[in-house]
């Protein structure tokens, strides 16, 4: 299967969550090695590449995660000169309020931090990619330069940033973004319920 690979993403230790778009059908895969985990640090594998892939669909998935599946091999064909025009090719992006994304079904904090909870309708994905309608800045009081605010947002009003490039100081409305839904956490640990808290793991200018 031809991949386009859109994303990659930090998490713990020296692991990196990898997202992309199957060529011929559009649809969202993440990427899992033959262990089942997230593939590691070193794996060569980057955005805007094009690898073949053989892979199968993970045995058991928590919805909204539905699209892990599991390589087993695969090898870069190309690299793609304009993502936003590749991705833009294959899927069609969220447009309107920021709230409307992942079929509105996400809540928010106090703070405007937006997440999906237990006892919440669930949507058909756990990534996605959105028009900005506004602008989102980078937080200046996040020391470590990786949240961004949206200042006009109505409701959902900060968000994380997960990817590997350093951050921008400004993405500006009509950009083409990437958001992502955290895996199921409960938080604080052993407290709270679980909850798939919102990511932004790419911009595409």
């Amino acid at each position: 299967m031809n991949v386009l690979i859109v994303a990659r993403t930090r998490m713990a230790g020296n692991r990196v969550c990898v997202g992309g778009i199957e060529a011929n059908t559009g649809t969202s895969v993440r990427l899992l090695g033959s262990d089942g985990r997230n593939l590691l640090e070193s794996n060569p594998i980057r955005p805007g590449e094009i690898w073949v892939l053989t892979y199968r669909p993970r045995s058991e998935v928590k919805p909204p995660h539905v699209e892990d599946v599991i390589v087993a091999h695969g090898h870069k064909v190309e690299t793609v000169p304009d993502m936003r025009a590749a991705i833009l090719g294959l899927v069609s992006p969220w447009h309107g309020p920021i709230e409307t994304i992942f079929d509105g079904c996400l809540s928010t904090t106090d703070a405007g931090t937006a997440f999906l909870a237990r006892d919440q309708a669930v949507p058909g994905q756990s990534t996605g990619f959105w028009i900005g309608s506004i602008d989102i800045r980078q937080s200046k009081f996040d020391p470590t330069g990786r949240r961004y605010w949206i200042p006009d947002g109505d409701e959902i009003r900060k968000v994380k940033y997960v990817g590997m490039d350093e951050p921008i100081g400004f993405i500006p409305a009509g950009t083409l973004v990437r958001f992502s839904l955290a895996r199921w956490k409960a938080f604080p640990p052993g407290v709270e319920d679980e909850r798939c808290y919102l990511q932004l793991s790419g911009w595409y200018l």
